[in-house]
């Protein structure tokens, strides 16, 4: 009885347990936003893609000028025409606003995640390549259902039957596989991969802080988004590379946060 008595006053005490205060590695956590986060390969990571709502908050308080996508949008769906300046920027002003508000530890800091910290996130194994362009180039595809193509119903936001696109080019959709969504879906409507991330293949590309290949030309993107229907393009080997300064409806990003440095 005594034993019995004491794991309930443990269960209790943990039950009462208020969340930390600051991002614990191994211990989901909330942000001011209300972006939530778990530990996965290499970083804690949010477990869906920034929101429009999170994103405006931004915009309207350093007056970034942003222009919502041409696509079906509103607090929950992810923000897209977003650019990697602006993506990294986000960043930085979270960082800082939590900082002040010390909802981050000193040495905590929000940022984009590398290529290979999102490939391991997305469960790949070790790639060959120097760079994001030499591992995109590698023959074995990689899917965040798994190996098979086309993908299995309710596995992610794609173009499929329902998408508004030119039906007369092949790879510009999935033949018998439909979604709710002909564009834009709200994040975290399909399932997480193992590690709890939600949308790491469709809805929106997302931005990476590496470089594409030597010539630095354009920065990673990874995930394949709504208007992608072919196998190579949604596989999670593959990586798109897109100008910096662009902003287009299937960019948007997704934070992590680096708990010391």
């Amino acid at each position: 009885m005594r034993r019995a008595g004491a794991l309930l006053v443990a269960f209790i005490i943990a039950g009462c347990r208020k969340p930390p205060l600051h991002p614990e590695a191994g211990v989901p956590w909330t942000n001011s936003l209300g972006m939530r986060f778990v530990a996965a390969p290499s970083m804690f990571w949010s477990v869906h893609e920034v929101r429009a709502a999170d994103f405006e908050i931004f915009v309207k308080e350093t007056r970034t000028l942003w222009i919502p996508p041409d696509a079906e949008t509103g607090a929950d769906f992810p923000a897209a025409n977003v650019t990697w300046d602006d993506a990294r920027a986000f960043c930085e002003w979270l960082t800082q606003r939590e900082l002040a508000a010390h909802a981050l530890a000193p040495g905590q800091r929000y940022r984009l995640p590398t290529d290979a910290e999102w490939s391991a996130a997305a469960g790949l194994a070790i790639e060959d390549g120097n760079t994001p362009a030499a591992r995109s180039a590698a023959d074995v595809l990689h899917y965040a259902w798994g190996s098979a193509w086309p993908p299995p119903a309710g596995a992610g936001n794609f173009a499929g039957e329902e998408a508004e696109v030119d039906r007369s080019e092949p790879g510009n959709f999935i033949a018998g596989t439909r979604d709710d969504y002909p564009r834009l879906a709200p994040v975290g409507k399909f399932p997480p991969n193992r590690f709890g991330l939600h949308d790491l293949s469709g809805n929106v590309m997302e931005w990476c802080e590496d470089w594409f290949d030597a010539r630095h030309l354009g920065r990673v993107a990874r995930g394949g988004s709504w208007l992608n229907g072919d196998p190579r393009t949604l596989s999670l080997t593959h990586r798109a590379e897109l100008p910096p300064r662009a902003g287009v409806n299937v960019a948007g990003f997704r934070c992590v946060i680096e708990l010391a440095r």
